[in-house]
C-alpha cells in the first residue's frame, strides 16, 4: 500500500547530500539556503554529548482508505525521553492510544513496563543479554523524527532571542514529493519549521505531510539541556519483583 510506504519514509533519519558544515553565522550544517541533514545530525548530537536532556515528540495521522474512501481513525501517539549526561540514566515512556510502553535505564539493566487496559507486563533485562536495543537506541535525541520527502529545501527565515538569551535560528521548507496513486489529489504537500542554536542543538521540529489520503502531522521539541533530572520511575520495585527475567 503507498500510505504504508509514505509513512515509512518518513520515519527516515535525515540524510544529507552537499558538504556544507556552517559558515560560523550560522549553526553548524546551515548557511541562509541550505541545511546539510547528515553535518545537523553530527552538530546536535556534539552539542548534546554528556548533557542532560529531555525530548518531547507527538504525531498525529488521519488518513482515508481509498477507493472506498472509508475514514479510518485519527492515530496520535506522544513520546517523551528524559537522558541523563552521559545517555544514563534513561527513561522513555511511549503512549500510542490505549497502549503505554515505558523503559527504563541504569546501570546497564534494562526495566521495561507495558501497560494496556487489560494488563500491565514488566520484563527485566540484565547487563550483557540481548534486551530491546532498537527502542533504546532508537529515540536518545529525537532526530528519527526529523523526516521529509528527499532534499526538502530549507532556507533560513529569521533568528529568534539573544543578549540575554539564546540565539535561535528559524529554517523552513517546503515541497512536493512522494508521488501518488494514478487520480487527483494523490500528490504529497510538506512543510516543516526547524529551529536550532547556533551550538547546533536543534531545539523543536515541526511538520505538516498532506497525503492524497490524510494528512500527518508531527513535533520534537528538545528541552532542559544541562538540567534534566531522571528519577527511578515509582513502578521500579514491581519490575524487579514481577519481571520475566533475561
Amino acid at each position: 500500500m503507498r500510505t504504508t510506504a509514505v509513512l515509512v519514509c518518513c520515519l527516515v533519519v535525515l540524510s544529507g547530500c552537499s558538504g556544507l558544515t556552517g559558515g560560523g553565522e550560522y549553526p553548524p550544517g546551515t548557511n541562509e539556503t541550505h541545511v546539510n541533514e547528515t553535518a545537523l545530525v553530527i552538530g546536535h548530537q556534539s552539542a548534546l554529548d554528556n548533557r542532560s536532556y529531555t525530548v518531547v515528540s507527538r504525531v498525529n495521522v488521519s488518513l482515508e482508505r481509498t477507493p472506498e474512501n472509508v475514514t479510518l481513525p485519527p492515530r496520535q501517539g506522544r513520546t517523551e525521553v528524559r537522558i541523563g549526561t552521559g545517555g544514563t540514566p534513561y527513561h522513555s515512556i511511549e503512549t500510542r492510544g490505549n497502549r503505554t510502553s515505558e523503559l527504563f535505564i541504569a546501570n546497564g539493566t534494562v526495566y521495561r513496563r507495558v501497560e494496556t487496559p487489560d494488563d500491565v507486563a514488566y520484563r527485566v533485562f540484565e547487563p550483557g543479554t540481548r534486551g530491546p536495543t532498537n527502542e533504546t537506541l532508537g529515540a536518545p535525541n529525537g532526530l528519527e523524527l526529523l523526516a521529509a520527502p528527499p532534499d526538502p529545501n530549507y532556507t533560513f527565515v529569521s533568528r529568534e532571542g539573544g543578549l540575554l538569551s539564546e540565539t535561535v535560528y528559524v529554517f523552513r521548507a517546503e515541497s512536493t514529493g512522494f508521488p501518488g496513486e494514478p487520480g487527483a489529489g494523490s500528490e504529497t504537500n510538506f512543510t516543516a519549521t526547524l529551529r536550532v542554536t547556533g551550538d547546533g542543538a536543534v531545539r523543536s521540529y515541526e511538520d505538516s505531510i498532506a497525503l492524497g489520503e490524510g494528512s500527518m502531522n508531527r513535533t520534537f521539541r528538545v528541552t532542559d539541556i544541562g538540567s534534566t533530572s531522571v528519577p527511578e520511575p515509582d513502578w521500579l520495585d514491581a519490575a524487579r519483583a514481577n519481571a520475566t527475567a533475561r
